[in-house]
């Protein structure tokens, strides 16, 4: 039970840590529009495609 504890708490670092450089670096919404990529699309291609679309909408790089 530990070792999932710790590999789920090093994805969740690593993640935060992204998040952290990516503020700094203001990229912060790209970062999280690749990440609800991954989760979102996986790697089925019209799902991909579907949602790199949303990237034309205003709203969508501002959340």
């Amino acid at each position: 039970m530990k070792l999932v504890l710790v590999r789920e708490s090093r994805f969740c670092g690593m993640l935060g840590f992204a998040c952290l450089v990516s503020l700094l670096l203001r990229s912060w919404c790209r970062v999280m529009f690749y990440v609800g990529h991954f989760f979102a699309a996986g790697s089925d291609p019209p799902k991909r495609a579907a949602f790199d679309r949303l990237w034309q909408y205003e709203h969508v790089r501002r959340v």
